[in-house]
């Protein structure tokens, strides 16, 4: 039994007893309420979590006030539940409500204001506002060196926080450094083994992924892989997301058979440890999934995506990034059966709400709309096909670059098509693009 696990029946006791003692709107009860609610949200209990946030939100306006430092803390934490449920567009304004409450009340680099940015930032990423999010990142970061130290904790993780966006952005020469810098800092102040190190070695290894430079990814996954096992156990959560992180790195090298027993095992790990509902184990049931597609046996990867998107769908919302992947995975494997008008309202509905919830040029977004492409290229709609195949690998062009493994992908089924159709493909001027960055890029 973990930790969580063990202090849930004595946050629910302390709730119980302090609404029973002082009343539902006494201050105390308030505060219980809010912490049950932030251990339920640890433990992927979102639904009931944000029940309790919403009722003490209302409370701590009324009886505290709006400015009260719990009820910026509810107001902080609600939002943050939200985000965790997909809800962006309900969260963004609890998170600027709190955060303005912390500026009205507290200093610009208080330790409570640099927390609630910081925040709010992460909720604008995930939101696919890529600057108005860096721009509250650099600004964290910048008040946390000044207050805190460049070597302080709270500002590596600022600086993580900065370094992972700017990857995002596919300014990879900014990030690079900046994560190599942290990582070097992170060693140096908290060890090899610590969690933060291990995570930023995690990071090297997407930024590496990223490049194409695979060996180099798969070494720093691996460290990252066997350091979070000594040092924090086989099941723990860290451990986990390291695991699936290399198998996924081995499944896209087409080493499935190394891949299957580390994704089987990420996905043992989340359902003993997190339970079947946790974000992380339907994560690992989607990778399973992804994994069994790619070895051609559907029939046992169908359950597993059906698993995935409805647990996704119940926790997360329809909304949520990885509602939108599970979607986009489902819906491909069932094309790749055959049962097209199955599957073709489940891409449309993914391609607009990636759209509307992440932007036109989020990974997700235009692997959605490669997804629409194939699926009207096997509808005979060729026509209406290729102008989305043109724009899935333009954006992945532009964003990834010419190694990503979406841009290669997207080249190659843009290619496909035109062959298909009798044309041929090194003619094309959107190929010629990708054929000379690839040259530039590799000289």
């Amino acid at each position: 039994m973990g930790l969580c696990e063990e202090a849930e029946p004595l946050f629910r006791e302390a709730h119980r007893g302090c609404a029973a003692q002082f009343g539902k709107k006494d201050p105390n009860t308030l505060v219980a309420t809010i912490n049950l609610g932030a251990l339920l949200r640890t433990r992927g209990n979102f639904a009931e979590a944000e029940g309790l946030f919403q009722e003490a939100l209302e409370d701590c306006r009324t009886e505290l006030g709006p400015l009260h430092p719990e009820t910026l803390r509810c107001t902080n934490n609600l939002a943050t539940c939200l985000k965790d449920r997909g809800f962006h567009d309900k969260a963004e304004p609890l998170f600027r409500e709190a955060l303005e409450g912390c500026q009205a009340i507290l200093p610009v680099e208080h330790p409570n204001t640099l927390a609630f940015m910081d925040n709010l930032a992460s909720l604008l990423e995930s939101r696919d506002k890529l600057k108005d999010a860096e721009i509250l990142f650099k600004q964290v970061l910048s008040g946390r060196v000044n207050v805190l130290g460049r070597d302080d904790v709270c500002t590596l993780r600022s600086a993580f926080n900065l370094g992972s966006l700017l990857f995002t952005e596919g300014l990879h020469d900014e990030a690079e450094p900046l994560l190599q810098d942290t990582l070097w800092r992170t060693r140096e102040k908290l060890g090899p083994l610590h969690p933060n190190t291990l995570e930023l070695t995690n990071k090297l290894a997407e930024v590496c992924e990223a490049r194409g430079s695979r060996e180099d990814a798969e070494a720093l996954y691996r460290e990252a892989y066997n350091g979070c096992r000594e040092k924090l156990g086989p099941h723990h959560r860290n451990t986990l997301m390291s695991m699936n992180s290399l198998a996924g790195l081995l499944k896209e090298q087409g080493r499935l058979d190394e891949a299957e027993p580390l994704f089987r095992d990420a996905l043992d790990g989340c359902r003993s440890q997190l339970g079947n509902n946790h974000r992380d184990t339907l994560r690992s049931v989607n990778n399973l999934a992804a994994l069994l597609e790619a070895q051609g046996r559907l029939s046992e990867a169908e359950p597993l995506y059906r698993e995935a998107h409805k647990g996704c769908l119940e926790q997360l919302g329809p909304k949520h990034l990885n509602t939108l992947m599970s979607q986009n995975n489902f819906a491909a494997l069932l094309k790749n059966c055959g049962r097209l008008q199955e599957a073709e309202p489940l891409v449309r509905e993914a391609v607009e709400l990636c759209k509307s919830e992440l932007g036109v040029q989020h990974v997700e977004t235009l692997r959605s709309i490669n997804n629409l492409a194939a699926l009207l290229k096997d509808q005979g709609h060729y026509d209406q096909a290729e102008p989305l195949f043109r724009e899935a690998l333009k954006g992945c062009l532009d964003q990834f670059g010419y190694a990503h493994p979406n841009t290669v992908r997207f080249a190659q089924n843009l290619a496909a098509l035109l062959t298909s159709q009798g044309r041929v493909a090194g003619q094309d001027p959107d190929l010629a693009v990708f054929a000379a960055r690839r040259s530039v890029q590799e000289s």
